[in-house]
């Protein structure tokens, strides 16, 4: 009868050793890998798993501490990364001992602030940090809103004089964007365009490209339409309402180049 190899059960023993190995093991790899977030370099390399874990070979990986780590790396700001006049790098040790002096720098001066002035120090913080670090979706669609004014495109079917009427509405659309932006930030304004994606886009393309199917009803009417479209952009960027001033602002600026001359039927060549 031909004899099975069969697998060896675990004892407990061993399981706990394995379990405390692969503990230490984690513990030391993510320590590597937030320190060179910071610009640390390590050449340090982690021990061989042996074959057979014993507490041995688990106390050898728990003297693996964080000092014996920084001795084995050098340092460089993570913002001269990558860059061909980066400063020489200092040792790890160094630069941990530079950081733990800001550290304590900065505790000082905390304790040195009341509790009034802590709260509004936070708040900063909290502000800027909200400022620097835009939500993904929301930064898409504002990027894509900036994308396409940017690469407007005139219709080659167009007349001179309409391209120019476009290019127009196209200046005004950036300048309501970039007013938001000034006055409330981008990631206000990104967040209120995430809002209304749908709408947004929808907007942006018929403002930079509606010629109207209207326009054989009447330019009037189709640039109406635009004027709308324009408040509409305005109320969603600075969430409210436009004032009647500001709408009549924008109508006007939509509606100038129809006090030049211009005949209905060669707006778009044929």
């Amino acid at each position: 009868m031909a004899k099975t190899n069969k697998k060896r059960r675990e004892t407990p023993t061993q399981k706990a050793n394995r379990e405390a190995y692969n503990k230490e093991l984690r513990r030391i790899r993510k320590f590597i890998s937030r320190a060179e977030k910071r610009g640390y370099s390590f050449d340090y390399t982690i021990p061989t798993r042996p074959k057979r874990i014993t507490k041995t070979s688990v106390e050898r990986l728990r003297k693996v501490t964080p000092d014996i780590l920084y001795q084995h790396s050098t340092y460089v700001p993570p913002e001269y990364k990558n860059i061909s006049n980066a400063p020489a790098p200092i040792s790890g040790t160094e630069a941990r001992k530079a950081e733990r002096k800001r550290a304590a720098q900065r505790a000082a001066e905390t304790r040195r602030l009341t509790p009034e002035q802590r709260k509004i120090r936070d708040s900063e913080k909290q502000k800027r940090r909200r400022e620097v670090t835009l939500p993904r979706e929301e930064d898409i669609i504002l990027a894509n809103v900036e994308q396409m004014i940017s690469e407007f495109d005139p219709s080659p079917r167009w007349t001179e004089w309409f391209k120019q009427v476009k290019q127009n509405d196209v200046n005004t659309l950036q300048n309501i964007l970039n007013g938001a932006i000034k006055q409330y930030g981008r990631t206000e304004v990104a967040r209120r365009l995430a809002a209304h994606s749908g709408e947004v886009i929808a907007l942006v393309n018929e403002i930079m490209y509606d010629s109207g199917g209207g326009l054989r009803g009447g330019l009037d009417n189709t640039r109406n339409v635009t004027s709308r479209n324009m408040v509409a952009f305005s109320n969603i960027v600075n969430a409210r309402m436009a004032t009647r001033e500001e709408a009549k602002a924008l109508y006007d600026e939509t509606n100038d180049y129809l006090e030049e001359d211009f005949d209905v039927d060669s707006l778009e060549e044929r």
